[in-house]
């Protein structure tokens, strides 16, 4: 783990900080699972309200192209474009926060266990405690998921997602406007 620096949107299941010195601890897998189920209910949740209505307003735009473009050759551009314009953002929106939670998650479980390893290879460290470090190794563990927990099952997160989207909605609305000056 040393060293290791959490990718872009990976997602941890089970015991993702097995290792030979430490004990994870079966309750904190549970709670990390737990998140990442909150996550992807959260995220069917923003899909159902941002996402499917962008979504229809894509295929209205991408059968306007069919209809309103003389050059069958410009109609795929016209298209892409209505698939850049209405659904993309959005999904980049969700894609960036899901990361940026995922990694806060990573970073503050990184955290915990990088403390637990400069304990015990410290010069002075004795055997005798390492039950203790492992009991703290754990606590930090559950104080950092608990947070994340809180975030993710408090609302905070959908909202703050869910906030982005509407400033795309409104963004949304004005491209609409715009092409329909157009043509």
């Amino acid at each position: 783990m040393e060293g290791h620096a959490p990718q872009e949107g990976a997602q941890k299941s089970e015991n993702p900080y097995l290792d030979s010195d430490f004990d994870f601890g079966k309750e904190n897998a549970f709670m990390l699972n737990e998140i990442q189920s909150d996550i992807a209910f959260n995220l069917n949740k923003i899909q159902q309200k941002y996402i499917y209505t962008k979504m229809a307003k894509m295929y209205r735009c991408m059968a306007d192209c069919e209809e309103t473009e003389s050059n069958v050759r410009e109609i795929p551009r016209c298209q892409a474009q209505c698939a850049e314009n209405f659904v993309t953002p959005a999904r980049k929106i969700i894609e960036t926060e899901v990361d940026r939670v995922n990694n806060m998650i990573n970073f503050e479980l990184d955290e915990c266990i990088q403390t637990a390893r400069g304990t015990v290879y410290a010069d002075s460290f004795k055997e005798e405690k390492r039950e203790a470090v492992n009991n703290e190794y754990m606590f930090c563990n559950k104080i950092a998921l608990s947070a994340f927990s809180s975030l993710v099952k408090g609302g905070k997160f959908l909202e703050k997602v869910g906030n982005r989207l509407e400033a795309e909605t409104r963004r949304d609305a004005k491209i609409a406007k715009s092409t329909k000056k157009r043509r």
